[in-house]
């Protein structure tokens, strides 16, 4: 039975040696999904999945960077590796977030299982599929109820929108980004899959106004 690591990991991208920092109290198990994630073409990071698929799995390998015991240092230790490799910043790595922040290998209690449950019931717009999948499929919004989508009520724009593919961190990255490296339209375009126009409005702040 193989031995099961605690600690920081490095996914690297050995075409332009770009790095994503994490941490688990499971290394290998950790690992393991963010590959299946990435072949799968689901991962939750569209930075990092754009670029699997552009260079392909071949291209991608992972290390251990440090074993650490106490679980509670990983976080401390994590944000030491994204800090020192500047992993955040998309010239060097992957990493969308800046701050480092781990759950994983923890049971959520009972308790929080059903407060998370209870959330995704009354945020369930959010967590929908599109289409005949979607919960109110065939159902008709009565004019004088609520409506967040036919309102355009501010609490749904940027990331809480249902129709986002962006988060507040990868637009606060591309403005960054444009900013201080002057990246093109373009390039940041074919980086977060997105369309030139939309990049350059996000620039301009006529999109996401809200951040």
């Amino acid at each position: 039975m193989s031995k099961i690591i605690s600690g920081i990991y490095v996914i690297i991208n050995i075409s332009n040696n770009k790095i994503y920092v994490g941490s688990s109290v499971n290394i290998k198990k950790r690992i393991n999904r963010h590959f299946n994630e990435l072949r799968k073409n689901r991962h939750c990071n569209k930075y990092l999945q754009n670029s699997w698929n552009k260079n392909g799995e071949k291209m991608f390998i992972n290390e251990v960077l440090e074993e650490v015991e106490n679980h509670n240092d990983l976080v401390k230790r994590e944000q030491y590796y994204i800090d020192m490799k500047n992993a955040s910043k998309l010239t060097f790595g992957y990493n969308l977030c800046s701050k480092a922040y781990n759950s994983l290998g923890y049971r959520h209690t009972k308790e929080t299982k059903e407060k998370m449950s209870e959330e995704r019931k009354i945020n369930s717009t959010k967590y929908a599929k599109y289409g005949k999948d979607h919960w109110r499929w065939g159902l008709k919004t009565p004019n004088n109820i609520y409506n967040p989508f036919r309102d355009n009520h501010p609490d749904y724009n940027g990331e809480k929108s249902p129709r986002a593919k962006l988060t507040n961190e990868i637009v606060l990255n591309i403005r960054k980004e444009y900013k201080e490296n002057n990246y093109t339209y373009r390039k940041l375009g074919k980086m977060f899959n997105v369309k030139e126009k939309n990049i350059g409005r996000i620039i301009k702040r006529e999109r996401w106004k809200n951040i």
